[in-house]
């Protein structure tokens, strides 16, 4: 019965909160979806593989929520992808060929223009991550 009462009152805290609403999408803990519902007991996530995900109110208020729609339409959200190359190949040229990548994938913005930052120096290759704005969150995935 203690779990109980306290997922009821966490349902209510989430509620006033407002962490998140039906149709952001965010990451609890673990778990990535898009929020389908509020209960007073729990919050179901529709996953990025389509799952249906129920987790506890109170598992919620002890988590990290991240919610990628909050700014979404506004400032829109930066996606970024790590890419592996080796060092025989100059810089520039990775840099250049990244970012012409970003120019060319639909859902990404022009402005802010996309970077590329190099963030590892491995053994045999350096780690360079591409970062472009996405203004649906929805659709970060397959962007």
């Amino acid at each position: 019965s203690s779990s109980f009462i306290a997922n009821m009152i966490a349902g209510y805290s989430l509620t006033y909160l407002g962490a998140f609403l039906k149709g952001d999408r965010v990451r609890i803990g673990e778990h990535t979806g898009e929020v389908v519902n509020v209960r007073a007991l729990s919050t179901q996530l529709r996953s990025l593989k389509n799952e249906d995900v129920n987790i506890p109110n109170s598992e919620i208020l002890a988590s990290t929520v991240v919610n990628y729609s909050s700014f979404a339409g506004d400032e829109g959200v930066i996606l970024h992808t790590d890419v592996g190359i080796g060092y025989d190949t100059p810089w520039r040229q990775v840099e250049a060929l990244l970012l012409m990548a970003a120019g060319r994938t639909s859902g990404l913005e022009a402005q802010p223009e996309p970077f590329v930052l190099q963030t590892l120096m491995g053994d045999f290759t350096v780690i360079y991550q591409l970062n472009a704005n996405c203004r649906d969150a929805r659709r970060m995935r397959q962007t």
